[in-house]
């Protein structure tokens, strides 16, 4: 797998199924209590557009 260097960025190249397959696994084996912290946020976040200390305290 190639890597490109500069003094910018580092990118590591993948081909589309290697992508696929990572986000696949990655999918597959997200942990479930961290998923409903994730929706619970970005809900709360969608809809107020800011967290209270109280609500990040519920959800962590």
């Amino acid at each position: 797998m190639p890597v490109v260097h500069d003094s910018v960025s580092l990118a590591i190249m993948m081909r589309n199924d290697e992508i696929k397959q990572w986000s696949e696994q990655y999918d597959a084996n997200y942990d479930p209590a961290l998923k409903e912290i994730e929706e619970t946020l970005t809900t709360t976040l969608g809809e107020q557009h800011y967290i209270t200390q109280e609500q990040l305290e519920k959800v962590i």
